[in-house]
């Protein structure tokens, strides 16, 4: 008879596919394939080599994360190492499941629930990872950007017409004149009672973790008159009134209990 670790086990197409979900190639050892493990395992080395590379430090990640093109590189890097674990996992699940007798069969509730599980264990880093990306390029794109509106006079072969430049000073256009572009910056502040800008000041060095906002200055201004007034954000400050829907903490609603500088 032989002995109970050398018996197929229905279990083992999902210990490699959670396996190489986890470590690619790591499953194919489990099942048996151990040539196409070591290639794999090649390939995970290169990739962590790669992303070593280009994160090497704290600054290289801090401009990573400042900057909309990298964002979206690394959103399809994100997308391109799902589809490798997806791919590793499948493998590994349908190499184990080809070696093993057809005797030996997972029950229906139990492939059901291993592809759940095994589903969670792959989408969740790259779901969350995924999240943060958009949250941040979104945040870089529709803050820190220029809008401008584009007026392009008329032809030769059209007639004169009159109308008004991004001033508003009345302005003719006459046949012949040259076809030209204008570009006029549109001013932010148009309609408000004030405009307010928050500067945040950060540092970090040697042994810190993160980058702490202990610099908070929030600047008003007057659009009319341009007098502007500065007072200074104390970051040990807590127990922070929040604007409604900012969420709730554990000192109530619309409240940040913890210090101002982590918010």
């Amino acid at each position: 008879m032989s002995s109970a670790g050398s018996q197929p086990s229905s279990s083992r197409p999902w210990i490699a596919a959670v396996a190489s979900a986890v470590i690619p190639g790591i499953g194919q050892f489990v099942a048996g394939d151990a040539r196409k493990g070591r290639i794999l395992l090649v390939i995970d080395v290169v990739i962590l080599a790669v992303i070593a590379f280009f994160f090497r430090d704290r600054v290289a990640i801090l401009t990573a994360w400042l900057q909309p093109t990298s964002l979206a590189l690394m959103m399809v890097a994100n997308i391109m190492l799902l589809g490798y674990r997806i791919w590793a996992a499948d493998d590994a699940y349908r190499t184990a499941r080809g070696r093993a007798p057809a005797t030996v069969r997972s029950p229906a509730g139990a492939v059901v629930g291993g592809a759940l599980g095994l589903a969670f264990l792959l989408l969740t880093p790259h779901v969350v990872f995924g999240y943060y990306d958009l949250v941040q390029y979104d945040l870089l794109t529709s803050v820190f950007t220029s809008e401008r509106e584009t007026t392009t006079t008329m032809t030769a072969s059209e007639p004169a017409t009159s109308g008004t430049d991004a001033s508003g000073a009345p302005v003719t256009t006459q046949p012949g004149d040259t076809p030209t572009t204008t570009v006029a910056p549109v001013a932010i502040w148009d309609g408000l009672e004030r405009l307010n800008i928050l500067l945040i000041g950060g540092d970090f060095g040697e042994g810190r973790s993160g980058i702490r906002t202990d610099t908070m200055i929030t600047v008003s201004i007057d659009p009319v008159s341009g007098e502007a007034a500065m007072f200074s954000v104390p970051r040990n400050w807590t127990q922070v009134p929040l604007p409604d829907g900012q969420g709730i903490w554990d000192c109530g609603y619309n409240c940040y209990p913890e210090l101002i500088n982590e918010l």
